[in-house]
């Protein structure tokens, strides 16, 4: 009979309180542990949604510098044919400053911000949207950028394909240090060959 109660005590389970300690712990692990893991993994895509920006505003830049020195070379050979109308037919708008683009500063670079969250972004699309994702090659969409008289880009809007947005937007102005200036490529003429003195015979 002793034997048979010891076994039975042996094989005794958790009480109920152990249990609801064990869930109150579990939860307050729960609580902390869930909502930082989700912001890291929200991190993690707002950062992909930056980098891929970058690639969009370095692929836009390329693009422009192109169009720029195609426009411009088009005008020399016509000047009814304006840069700042070649350009407009590309980008949003062609103008020398940015939109007033507010939101988190996610990455500052040279003059340049990527803003996560942004407000106040102006309507309206560009042409050469689509060209721009596919230089890029990234998978969310362009949804619209501007460009200087120059060609570079002051502003591109973004939006992942986790459906983040960001903006950027370039406070530099085309004469100043801080964006590239393209020049057009013009072809210039061959020098001449010039004619070096011959000595004078001798009869």
């Amino acid at each position: 009979m002793l034997l048979r109660r010891r076994k039975y005590e042996s094989r005794r389970g958790f009480t109920l309180v152990e249990l609801v300690v064990v869930l109150v712990i579990l939860a307050i692990l729960a609580s902390v542990a869930v909502p930082a893991f989700s912001r890291q993994l929200e991190t993690g895509r707002e950062r992909k949604a930056v980098t891929e920006a970058q690639a969009c505003v370095t692929a836009a830049t390329g693009l422009g510098a192109q169009k720029y020195t195609e426009a411009r070379t088009a005008y020399i050979q016509d000047s009814s044919k304006k840069i700042d109308t070649t350009l407009a037919a590309w980008a949003g708008k062609v103008r020398d400053e940015r939109p007033t683009v507010t939101g988190t500063l996610a990455q500052r670079e040279g003059t340049g911000e990527y803003l996560l969250t942004p407000q106040n972004t102006p309507d309206g699309t560009a042409a050469g949207a689509a060209e721009v994702k596919a230089a890029a090659g990234v998978d969310g969409t362009v949804l619209n950028f501007w460009c200087n008289t120059n060609g570079q880009i002051v502003y591109l809007l973004y939006r992942s394909a986790d459906d983040i947005l960001v903006a950027y937007a370039n406070d530099a102005n085309s004469g100043d240090n801080g964006i590239v200036i393209p020049t057009a490529n013009v072809p210039t003429p061959a020098p001449t060959p010039t004619k070096t003195p011959t000595e004078t015979e001798t009869p």
